[in-house]
């Protein structure tokens, strides 16, 4: 009987985690889409650098051939314009 409260009490203890990180999730939604009205050159940009900095850890030599593509792409352009 023991054991059964044991366990009925870490299921309630994982359902009260899963849904604070519910409640932090939507926070973090709510606040994104004030922020992407609020300031949306800004909010873009962030969500930008955290798909690069993704991209660097899960695929490094996709991040890499695609900084090496940016910056061929960077030195073309800006040897037209001279």
């Amino acid at each position: 009987m023991k054991l059964i409260g044991w366990i009925l009490l870490a299921c309630l203890a994982i359902a009260a985690a899963q849904a604070i990180a519910a409640a932090l999730v939507l926070a973090l939604i709510v606040g994104l889409v004030c922020c992407l009205y609020r300031a949306p050159r800004e909010t873009l940009a962030l969500a930008g650098l955290a798909v690069l900095m993704n991209l660097a850890v899960v695929q490094p030599l996709a991040f890499l051939g695609l900084a090496a593509l940016t910056t061929g792409a960077g030195l073309i352009l800006s040897s037209r314009g001279s």
